[in-house]
């Protein structure tokens, strides 16, 4: 029966005298190696949308100014309508008649056309520009700290020459 324990023996002993020989350490200057963290900022911020009004800026005096050009340099008797923001254009439309007699009516059609899309683009830059005030922007990022479980243990000797092992973990 001793013979059968003998390489049992032989390996037990070379794994405690391995552990003897090896550094040793003490218990609370172990770390955990294989932590990980994952660090995500929360921020909230509020205010008017500076680019919505901006773009309703931009659309407003775009189609504002073409209409104040049309308006100026035309001879036609609704024209003069066009000073007007936003209604300028609907109150042109109405004043404009119908065609002359025997005329083709595909200038007309086409003035009546470009006036609606004037005041499309007018009422679009006003109601973006009170868009962009009156609703509020936020921005949110999440913060998420989390840390993977690790374990590492760590030879140790304690007090009055003893050794032995100190296992040292993140759960």
């Amino acid at each position: 029966m001793i013979r059968h324990l003998f390489p049992v023996t032989a390996a037990l002993t070379l794994v405690t005298g391995s552990l003897c020989f090896a550094a040793t350490s003490r218990a609370d200057d172990a770390t955990a190696s294989t932590s990980t963290t994952e660090t995500r900022t929360h921020t909230e911020s509020s205010g008017p949308d500076m680019r919505v009004v901006g773009g309703g800026i931009f659309t407003f005096g775009v189609s504002y100014a073409v209409a104040v050009v049309v308006g100026a340099t035309s001879t036609h008797q609704g024209d003069s309508d066009l000073y007007v923001p936003i209604v300028g254009p609907w109150m042109d439309f109405v004043d404009r008649g119908g065609c002359p007699q025997n005329a083709s009516c595909g200038a007309e059609t086409g003035n009546k056309v470009l006036l609606v899309v004037d005041g499309v683009f007018q009422a679009i830059g006003v109601l973006s520009i009170a868009e962009g005030l009156l609703f509020e922007r936020s921005t949110v990022d999440t913060t998420t700290t989390s840390t993977q479980p690790s374990v590492q243990i760590t030879p140790v000797e304690y007090a009055h020459g003893g050794l032995g092992l100190a296992a040292v973990g993140r759960f």
